[in-house]
């Protein structure tokens, strides 16, 4: 009966409410310095697009390819397609 005394568990609640109170402050640090990481890793990706942002030129964007679509190289536009769907991008 040694596993019901009073005292053993008095000391199991406490210690079990003390990890918890740590294990949720830890949390609230844990995803404040996520916050933190993922702003100080955007912020120089902000310069570099305002800077291309002018240079880009929006009449390239529906220029086909010369010659027409008998010039569209059907098997390298199916071989990227398919690495994209299967994501097989994210590998690099």
């Amino acid at each position: 009966m040694r596993y019901f005394d009073s005292f053993f568990i008095v000391k199991f609640v406490s210690l079990s409410i003390l990890l918890t109170y740590l294990n949720f402050i830890g949390l609230d640090v844990v995803g404040s310095t996520a916050i933190i990481v993922c702003l100080l890793s955007i912020i120089p990706f902000l310069p570099f697009c305002i800077i291309g942002a002018f240079q880009v030129d929006p009449s390239n964007w529906f220029e086909g390819k010369e010659g027409g679509l008998e010039n569209v190289e059907i098997g390298k536009f199916l071989n990227i397609a398919f690495w994209t769907l299967n994501y097989w991008v994210f590998i690099n």
